[in-house]
């Protein structure tokens, strides 16, 4: 399973297996993602990314 989340303070997508429940973040580092899109042929997937100063601090 795939998801977002704020667990580091900024907002990152995260997948987690369902039978050990075990999380990782997919998307490392000081940026947040805002938006995540799937091509029309569901063949590639599209990630849209904001830096920002400090974690948690959003305008």
């Amino acid at each position: 399973m795939i998801f977002q989340s704020y667990e580091d303070g900024w907002q990152h997508l995260y997948s987690m297996d369902i039978l050990s429940g075990k999380i990782q973040i997919l998307t490392p580092g000081d940026y947040m993602i805002e938006q995540v899109k799937m091509s029309s042929d569901r063949k590639k997937t599209g990630l849209l990314g904001q830096c920002g100063s400090r974690k948690g601090r959003f305008r």
